[in-house]
């Protein structure tokens, strides 16, 4: 993901900044706004029901945990007090900064860019539900993409919660094609918008689980609630 391999890199950036001694109000302010900023996205996460953020790439972690993270640096930031560096200014020099800056700025795209794709990819569904009763549920397909020269196998899956059951699996995804998987999903009890995450395992050694992520709008949720019984599958 082209996004989170740039944050890590603008997080490398700054603790090598952090750790240089030079300009250090300057960079306990950026330090701050960037932490603000992580703690303002993973406030967003838990306000739209997304179990697991993808702050460690495919190793989920729950957004309260990252939430706590981005608290505890917060708090420490703003007790500490930049002090200059130890280390001998020849080599902290603003060139020699520069340099490092630079070299990251362009190494690390290269190094990325250079990576396989996983064998397993599920492209992310966002859908729209207009109007639904509470506790109805609602059936739609989500994408998978096989990216390896052969075929690979969706042995299982883990679903994040009661209110979305996976179907279609296991299954066979032929190699360099596409297959799409139905999943059903329980309304909740007010209009909101939700991130339902499920855990998907495959027989590919280097990528045993990978995840698929699905967005729902709920617009209206209208009606007296229904019963969070779990479908039975139709095949």
């Amino acid at each position: 993901m082209p996004l989170l391999a740039m944050l890590i890199q603008v997080e490398a950036i700054l603790g090598l900044w952090l750790l240089s001694g030079l300009w250090g109000r300057q960079a306990k302010v950026f330090a701050i706004m960037l932490f603000g900023l992580f703690l303002a996205a993973n406030l967003l996460a838990i306000s739209r029901g997304v179990e697991s953020c993808e702050c460690f790439g495919r190793f989920g972690q729950n957004p309260w945990i990252s939430l706590g993270i981005d608290l505890v640096a917060l708090v420490l930031l703003s007790l500490t007090r930049p002090t200059p560096t130890a280390v001998p200014i020849e080599f902290l020099s603003v060139p020699f900064c520069l340099a490092i800056i630079a070299g990251g700025a362009i190494a690390f795209p290269l190094w990325f860019a250079s990576q396989p794709a996983e064998p397993i990819d599920f492209l992310r569904s966002e859908i729209d539900v207009e109007a639904t009763a509470p506790g109805e549920w609602h059936a739609t397909t989500i994408t998978v993409v096989n990216n390896a020269d052969r075929p690979v196998r969706i042995v299982g899956a883990t679903d994040s919660c009661s209110c979305m059951v996976s179907k279609d699996v296991p299954t066979l995804i032929p190699a360099r094609s596409r297959k799409a998987l139905g999943v059903r999903f329980l309304a909740p009890q007010t209009a909101r918008t939700l991130e339902y995450v499920n855990r998907f395992y495959t027989d590919v050694d280097t990528q045993y689980e990978t995840f698929a992520r699905i967005a729902v709008h709920f617009h209206k949720v209208q009606g007296s609630a229904k019963g969070v019984e779990v479908p039975e599958s139709e095949d």
